[in-house]
């Protein structure tokens, strides 16, 4: 492909004979079906990876004397594959009957890469009806599936047979996320893989291939980006040629959802599932409810829908629900076998969504639940039940169902194919036939797939199955067996017991374990000893689900221990400490236990840190800063001590009761437009400094025409007209041209300015020029007083294969210089400068041309813009008014944000205040900042003492 500034131009061809060429287009167009254009030019696309092999299937048409019409579904295929391709052509042949006459050329494959596009439609986005104020084509099918599906929804939620489904296809779905220049039309437009059977139909994708094409033509025509159309034009032409009614294109983009829409699908819950894709619409809001739904009602069907739902979405809730259910269903429900050609709607029985919902709980419970239907499991058992219990095991980590899925692989062993193999044919060339044997694939590859990352057993059966597949010459097992071996297995589950008894120990000698160095599990280190232990890492890392420590003081030094499973734990004995010279991570909830202290002292990366017992303490260095999630604190009314030595703590939610003490800074700076804030609970501030801050945001200054997008346009020809100089360039409202010893103004490309490529208009396709000592300047805005950068693209001029070089521009803001740029590139580049605090208002830009007379230099400049970094403006939505703190000694609290913050009570030097405003200006003994506090009259009580 030819590129050129992020644009596919052109492409490369090689004739019969072999010459070269190359075919220049403005706009590209890629019905390929694979996205092949848009691969060759180095876009990402999505076809497969080692999560599941889901994957429509593929026919390949015979023809039979007197027979018009053929459709099949015989294979999985890889259509950019040639090994995959040239195999399933030489089965389809060997499948051939005496009345056969001819084959296809081509496989009738339905599923192929597709883009990641600007705009991705998912099975969501279709089942809500989901509107687009961009439609450009309304696609519609029943879900014909062709296969099993992957999105959660469908776990639970059957689309049914027969029922016909609208999607609507927004333009932005046919663009690549970055790559300018090119369309993607049919199976490689920007879905999930489970939304195609609704968007592949042949006169869906025909009216896509119209539309992209009169989008490229209005695209040509304009001399503009595709992306920049009039959506509105396009669209109407699509109304003139019936392929939209005039309501589909005045329709507006219909998501986000509403809250009351949820909450009405919440309610509405049932075992049918009818409402899932509207609470799928908006998880945050559903959440809650859903919490709430099952915890108090007594519909027994809305409690396991409520929790099944919760389960899906990984909510630990809902772990003790869904696994009374699993053991109490007994036996396994009607499962599905893998089907290709007339498969409708849901691949999954009611169990099996269970099954799969309390698999991302975490919940230990469900491990036993779930292990107790997989010892029911044997070679005859369906696919989705096998498949369910796989999936479920391997997110729960279930180590201890190895054994149990081993003996069941040794039941599906010897389903791949030697890559040596004649080809196999297809008995009766029958889609049933074809069924049995990717059936039995699919199961032998699911369950390797689990055993494998859960750490395979003794004989290695899992990795022997998948290194068979690996070669298979069927082209997508090959390259989805490569994909799980690439990921490497998961860490086995484990319980050993620390015995080093030397004072300076080293973790990873393994006459310091009961038993093998452990690599992922529960350590647990207790051995009575009379000092303070050193625990040394020697510079690596140790995995780790729990961490018990009894029997003396320790100290982690030298290396990383990161924490990952549903029951991430460091317990720490009464009496105790524990000390982290180390550094300490963990992705998910890490809870400290026991009634003993643990101290950080290196680094920490936590989304969020429940503290169940004990004493917390963090003595950070003073010039590092330490970052935490969520932090919160549940030890039976008891105060936590949250002891900060030095430098900052910075959490982003609090719940709970605690006690800050040492000289070091506790920040708690929330997103802005939280709306459920993590935020309630008492804090006493004993010591140092508690800040509350608003996080920052960008400001932007309004430029004029800040891209020299003059208007009209210059003429495209001829070079004479394509440039306005001084006075005379008045095309660009807001600035003006002043020309000095040489000119200033604005030019559009292929002008005596910018004959070459590298000097085309990096948006649009007009510049700003400056020679010599011309120079422009305009006014700009600005809506806050918060300090501001100003940036801008420069290039050098060249014209008859000469660069005008090195041309000096000095910049000033309000007559204040602000700094000096030398353009001396032959490329775009981008410089940035500081002009400080400016207030909200009217303020004068100048860029004036420093170049010497004797020579010619000449500065191109483009996409001039002015940003200004911010605090938000209210942190009302920050922090709930259930929030308290108290405030002792010589602490203080900063109010590091712009706005009002509304809480429930204040104490200040141990005086109660119920209503008031109080800030920096009314207590400057206690508070700093910007911010102000409102109490707010009988609500929560917020303490500064």
């Amino acid at each position: 492909m030819l590129l050129e500034n992020g644009s596919v131009k052109g492409a490369v061809v090689v004739l019969p004979d072999g010459t070269r060429g190359i075919i220049k287009a403005h706009t590209i167009v890629d019905s390929t079906g694979n996205s092949e254009i848009i691969q060759a030019a180095g876009a990402p696309v999505t076809f497969i990876n080692s999560d599941e092999l889901a994957v429509q299937g593929c026919g390949w048409a015979i023809n039979s004397l007197g027979n018009s019409y053929q459709n099949s579904d015989l294979f999985f295929v890889n259509d950019m594959d040639p090994t995959d391709l040239t195999y399933t052509f030489r089965r389809v042949n060997a499948s051939l009957s005496s009345t056969t006459w001819d084959v296809g050329r081509n496989p009738a494959s339905r599923e192929r890469h597709r883009v990641k596009g600007a705009f991705t439609i998912n099975p969501i986005d279709i089942l809500n009806a989901r509107t687009y104020d961009d439609t450009i084509v309304v696609s519609r099918s029943d879900f014909d599936t062709h296969g099993f599906t992957i999105d959660d929804v469908f776990f639970l939620y059957n689309p049914g047979k027969g029922v016909a489904i609208n999607a609507n296809v927004p333009f932005r779905a046919l663009l690549p996320e970055m790559l300018n220049g090119v369309l993607v039309t049919g199976l490689g437009v920007s879905a999930h893989r489970d939304s195609m059977p609704i968007l592949r139909m042949q006169p869906d994708v025909q009216n896509q291939g119209y539309a992209a094409g009169y989008a490229a033509a209005m695209a040509a025509n304009a001399g503009i980006n595709v992306r920049d159309i009039n959506i509105e034009d396009l669209q109407a032409h699509l109304v003139s040629k019936g392929i939209l009614t005039q309501q589909q294109a005045d329709s507006t983009e219909s998501f986000p959802v509403s809250a009351q829409a949820v909450s009405n699908a919440v309610l509405n819950l049932s075992g049918s599932y009818a409402t899932l894709p509207a609470i799928l619409a908006d998880t945050n809001i559903a959440i809650p409810l859903l919490n709430s739904q099952m915890e108090s009602t007594t519909d027994q069907e809305k409690k396991i829908a409520s929790a099944a739902v919760l389960g899906l979405l990984g909510q630990e809730s809902a772990g003790d629900v869904l696994s009374a259910t699993i053991s109490g269903m007994g036996v396994w429900d009607t499962g599905w076998n893998y089907k290709g050609m007339g498969q409708f709607g849901r691949s999954v029985s009611t169990l099996d969504g269970y099954i799969i919902g309390a698999g991302r709980t975490g919940n230990r419970n469900a491990r036993s639940a779930i292990q107790e239907k997989a010892e029911l499991l044997s070679k005859e058992s369906t696919f989705s039940h096998q498949r369910s219990v796989s999936l479920s095991l391997e997110n729960l980590g279930a180590y201890t169902s190895v054994q149990s899925l081993s003996g069941l692989l040794e039941e599906l062993r010897d389903y791949s194919v030697a890559p040596d193999s004649p080809p196999q044919a297809i008995y009766a060339y029958s889609n049933t036939e074809a069924d049995k044997e990717r059936n039995f694939c699919l199961k032998e590859l699911t369950i390797a797939r689990a055993l494998y990352r859960l750490g395979d057993n003794e004989n290695s059966s899992a990795k022997a199955v998948l290194e068979a597949y690996a070669n298979d010459p069927r082209g997508l097992y090959a390259t989805y067996a490569r994909s799980v071996l690439a990921e490497g297995n998961a860490l086995v589950f484990a319980e050993s017991t620390w015995v080093g008894a030397d004072e300076h120990a080293y973790w990873d000698e393994t006459a310091n374990w009961s038993s093998d160095l452990i690599t992922f599990g529960q350590a647990l280190v207790t051995n009575d000893l009379a000092f303070t232990q050193t625990i040394d890492l020697d510079g690596t890392s140790a995995q780790l689900e729990s961490l018990l420590i009894d029997g003396a003081h320790r100290i982690f030094t030298n290396g990383v221990i990161r924490f990952s499973g549903y029951n991430s734990t460091i317990d720490v004995a009464s009496a105790l400490s524990v000390l982290f010279e180390a550094s300490l991570e963990c992705g998910n909830t890490l809870k400290k236990t026991g009634s003993g202290t643990l101290v950080f002292s290196g680094g920490i990366d936590l989304e969020h840190l429940a503290i169940v017992g004990g004493t917390v303490e963090f003595n950070v260095p003073k010039d590092e800063s330490q970052n935490i999630g969520l932090l919160s604190g549940n030890i039976s009314g008891t105060p936590v001590v949250i002891s900060v030595e030095g430098g900052d703590l910075f959490v982003s939610g609090i719940e709970g009761d605690f006690i800050k003490t040492g000289s070091g800074n506790m920040v708690l700076s929330c997103p802005d437009e939280s709306d459920d804030p993590a935020v309630s609970g008492h804090i006493r501030v004993a010591e140092g400094v508690f800040k509350i801050s608003g996080t920052t945001s960008i400001v932007q200054g309004d430029v004029p025409c800040p891209s020299f997008e003059s208007s009209p346009l210059l003429p495209s020809t001829p070079v004479s007209s394509m440039d306005k100089r001084g006075t005379a360039a008045t095309g660009c409202a807001g600035w003006t041209f002043v020309n000095g010893n040489r000119f200033a103004g604005y030019q559009r490309n292929g002008s005596y300015f910018s004959s070459n490529n590298a000097t085309l208009a990096p948006d649009g396709v007009q510049t700003a020029m400056i020679g010599r000592k011309g120079s422009m300047f305009c006014t700009f805005t600005v809506p806050e007083e918060v300090s501001y950068t100003l940036y801008f693209l420069s290039n050098s001029r060249h014209y008859g294969g000469t660069w005008y070089l090195n041309e000096p521009l000095d910049i000033t803001v309000d007559d204040e210089f602000i700094g000096r740029v030398t353009v001396d590139s032959k490329e775009w580049v981008e410089n940035a400068l500081e002009i400080g605090v400016l207030t909200p208002g009217e303020h004068t830009l100048h860029f004036q041309g420093d170049g010497g007379d004797s020579s010619d230099p000449c500065a191109l400049i483009d996409m001039v813009r002015v940003e200004g970094t911010g605090l938000s403006g209210s942190v009302e939505n920050l922090i709930s008014d259930d929030l308290r703190i108290t405030i002792s000694g010589d602490s203080a609290v900063e109010l590091d944000y712009s706005g009002q913050l509304t809480i429930g009570r204040l104490t200040l030097d141990g005086q109660v205040y119920t209503s008031g405003t109080f800030d920096a200006a009314s207590h400057p003994d206690i508070f700093t900042g910007t911010g102000k506090i409102v109490v707010k009259p009988q609500l929560t009580l917020f303490i500064v003492k």
